[in-house]
């Protein structure tokens, strides 16, 4: 099988990573509006056909295949987590179910102007898990056996549990399922459990790949007993590990992406989240007591990891158990 990049995917991953290193930052404070982030970032997103990356030319997206699309979320991600996982979402689910064929019309998916939440059932009852803005979005997708459009005024009695990690996920109180039914399409709900695991796995290798790059930066600058810490063979050793989990996690990414196969494409997401948690650990303890500061960004680093890490394992259970319970 040959994973290797084709001239026009090479052309928008380049792209993508131009403008990701002007646009985002290393890392927004936590308090910041992600809302906000998109909004400033919105029409450069859509003249890039980022929003409609895989909707079908017939609704006016550039249908491109799921390989090209963990490869944008990828770079988005290497600079901006909390970005790439809504732009994952939007791709995976929102997209796909809104936007569809056959779906109605809703020319605000295609363009990035919905503020659309996404919610499924977590481990435990009477809990949904559910990522998107947390003060700003307008309407909540419900994923289940039925996909469930609900505003989301329905949403505000429920309290809210806040989360030190990714500013765009949050977990609700079960809230009024009251809202328009979309459809229940096993296909449909098949393709999203394949390509929801891919995006998600494609979220956690940017962030590994932010993780090693600012290790290998520090190990290169800070100096110890007169030598650079690089020159230490432990320091080594752990630089090493990094880049063989995260580079594995990569592959086996691309491979499902490429295949659209479901069982290598969360086989890809448990690699990648277990590369992206080793990655971010190890960034931390490479920094030394400076790994813990908010001098320097390896700390959030460090917390995203392990919200995405939650958010995947979340979404698995679900996945199973729709995907049999026919």
């Amino acid at each position: 099988m040959n994973l290797s990049l084709d001239e026009n995917q090479i052309m928008l991953r380049d792209s993508v990573r131009r403008f990701a290193s002007r646009a985002l930052n290393e890392r927004v404070s936590d308090s910041s509006d992600i809302q906000k982030t998109l909004d400033d970032l919105r029409d450069e997103l859509h003249q890039l056909g980022l929003w409609g990356l895989t909707a079908s030319a017939d609704v006016g997206g550039l249908e491109l295949d799921a390989l090209t699309a963990v490869i944008v979320i990828e770079e988005i991600a290497r600079q901006d987590p909390d970005v790439a996982l809504l732009l994952a979402i939007h791709l995976a689910i929102i997209a796909p179910v809104l936007a569809g064929e056959g779906s109605s019309n809703r020319p605000d998916v295609l363009d990035g102007s919905c503020r659309i939440a996404v919610a499924w059932p977590t481990t435990t009852a009477d809990l949904y898990h559910w990522v998107g803005p947390a003060d700003s979005i307008e309407e909540v997708l419900f994923i289940g056996p039925q996909f469930i459009i609900a505003p989301s005024p329905e949403l505000t009695a429920s309290p809210q549990l806040g989360l030190t990690g990714l500013r765009s996920g949050t977990v609700q109180y079960k809230a009024q399922l009251d809202g328009q039914v979309i459809g229940d399409s096993n296909e449909l709900l098949s393709r999203i459990t394949c390509t929801m695991s891919a995006s998600l796995a494609a979220v956690s290798v940017g962030l590994s790949r932010n993780a090693l790059e600012r290790a290998l930066d520090y190990a290169a600058e800070r100096e110890q007993f007169g030598r650079s810490l690089n020159r230490f063979q432990a320091i080594q050793f752990k630089l090493a590990d990094m880049a063989t989990r995260i580079d594995s996690a990569r592959l086996l990414l691309r491979r499902a992406a490429n295949m659209m196969d479901t069982d290598l494409a969360e086989l890809a997401m448990i690699a990648a989240g277990d590369a992206a948690s080793f990655a971010a650990d190890e960034a931390v303890q490479i920094h030394g007591g400076y790994g813990y500061t908010r001098e320097y960004p390896v700390e959030g680093l460090y917390r995203d990891s392990r919200q995405l890490s939650t958010i995947s394992n979340r979404w698995l259970p679900n996945k199973r158990s729709t995907r049999h319970s026919k």
